[in-house]
């Protein structure tokens, strides 16, 4: 969706479909946060940014062509730590500005792709 070198959205890449998509995952009770590449989140903010929903959308670097969902913790799990509070607001302001002004690209970091450490319980 996003060209990396010039970050801007490639020509017919996002539209009603991708909207209708992030507005049906981001409108999901169980659904804390969906990150997305801060160039997304600015289509976003230009297209449906009056909605409540768009709150969840939290732009983050790398995502150019895919956002990842973090969900709520299921009621009944001790080992699970929520997320602090989004803050007030859309994000569409001063924070989304900052990103698209400092272009973020993900480091290069060697063993990105590690498995974390699961509790004995989850049956490594």
């Amino acid at each position: 969706l996003i060209d990396e070198p010039s970050y801007k959205m490639l020509p017919g890449r996002f539209g009603p479909q991708q909207l209708t998509l992030l507005r049906l995952a981001a409108s999901k009770p169980e659904v804390a946060r969906i990150f997305v590449n801060p160039v997304i989140k600015s289509a976003v903010c230009q297209q449906a940014g009056n909605e409540p929903w768009v709150a969840k959308l939290r732009p983050w670097v790398g995502h150019f062509s895919h956002f990842h969902v973090r969900l709520r913790c299921p009621a009944g799990s001790p080992d699970c730590e929520p997320q602090a509070p989004i803050p007030p607001g859309n994000g569409c302001g001063e924070e989304l500005a900052s990103w698209l002004k400092d272009k973020p690209q993900l480091p290069k970091v060697s063993g990105i792709n590690k498995r974390p450490e699961l509790p004995a319980r989850c049956g490594n």
